[in-house]
């Protein structure tokens, strides 16, 4: 009888994730070195090249060219997605039934959660009903009477755009009709970390690290470190666990005079949660393994690596 492929698409696939395929590689290897991983964006790069047959022109994650997806992996043999990318995880979401029933699995969690976490102002309501510590969203007219420091951002995550921090209401308002959907918050002072958490398919925590984001560059931590406090892993553990997530999350916090204020939750694989990935939170080969053996059991065990400083690399071609 022949074996069943098993291959996996890592989509919206750019050079900054070049570690991402490293750690997925290991994965697989880990259950079949057969394995192929395919590399998924539906923009073209001139280092496309590099990858060769491994990179496809996915199309645009949008409603109207499920069937044309669906009929790229079927062709692939994929079994398993992870999306990387705010822009496609409402599309893989919405669709997560549609290709499970077709074989495929995509490494994500249920809409309501995903549509919840990618909107900031629907995420700070809900840590308010839930008294989850947050940051509280202000008015123009809360700014103008406070005169504080502030901190602005879009609404929406897939919505780029570049933060204002740490400025003052005369400052920021000349700037506000830039954005689509402006957020205004209190700035707070204090060390930024991430808390990277795997959750199983009942939205129980299996493992998790807390970070911290020693030098960020872009939104995304070129220099950070694990550290422990079991106090702070208690209620992040409690606070991931009610959004009723499953899979990779990354969450991103504020740490101030003892209490924690959290920022944003991304329901998926972070830039920097690499590092988490090869300390012991082995959430590629879990996922894969449980759709293999539903009666495989999660085994998380903390490494030593627990620093993780990002550089460039270079790659020369023929």
């Amino acid at each position: 009888m022949k074996k069943k492929e098993l291959n996996i698409l890592i989509n919206s696939f750019t050079y900054k994730k070049l570690p991402l395929l490293d750690l997925v590689r290991t994965s697989k290897n880990k259950i079949d070195k057969k394995i192929k991983i395919f590399l998924g964006n539906n923009k073209s790069f001139p280092y496309n090249s590099f990858f060769k047959k491994n990179f496809i022109n996915l199309p645009l994650c949008i409603d109207k060219n499920r069937y044309q997806i669906l009929k790229i992996l079927k062709k692939l043999k994929i079994k398993f997605v992870i999306p990387t990318s705010d822009l496609e995880l409402i599309f893989w979401s919405k669709y997560k039934i549609f290709f499970k029933s077709n074989g495929i699995i995509v490494f994500i969690s249920q809409l309501s959660s995903i549509k919840m976490c990618l909107d900031k102002l629907s995420f700070h309501k809900y840590c308010k009903a839930k008294n989850i510590p947050d940051i509280k969203i202000l008015t123009p007219g809360d700014c103008k009477k406070k005169k504080i420091k502030l901190v602005v951002k879009e609404r929406f995550s897939h919505e780029k755009n570049k933060l204002i921090v740490n400025e003052d209401y005369s400052y920021i308002k000349k700037y506000l009709h830039k954005y689509k959907n402006p957020i205004i918050q209190k700035f707070i002072p204090g060390d930024e970390i991430s808390v990277d958490a795997f959750l199983d398919e009942k939205s129980r925590v299996v493992g998790l690290f807390i970070r911290k984001r020693e030098l960020v560059v872009d939104g995304e931590s070129q220099v950070t470190s694990i550290f422990r406090n079991k106090k702070l892993e208690s209620s992040f553990t409690k606070y991931i666990e009610s959004l009723k997530l499953v899979g990779m999350v990354m969450l991103q916090a504020k740490i101030y005079k003892n209490k924690s204020y959290i920022i944003e939750c991304n329901p998926r694989v972070g830039g920097a949660s690499t590092l988490s990935i090869q300390n012991g939170l082995d959430v590629f080969f879990w996922q894969m393994k449980k759709t293999i053996n539903e009666k495989f059991i999660y085994r998380f065990k903390k490494g030593k690596r627990n620093r993780l400083f990002r550089f460039p690399v270079d790659f020369y071609l023929k």
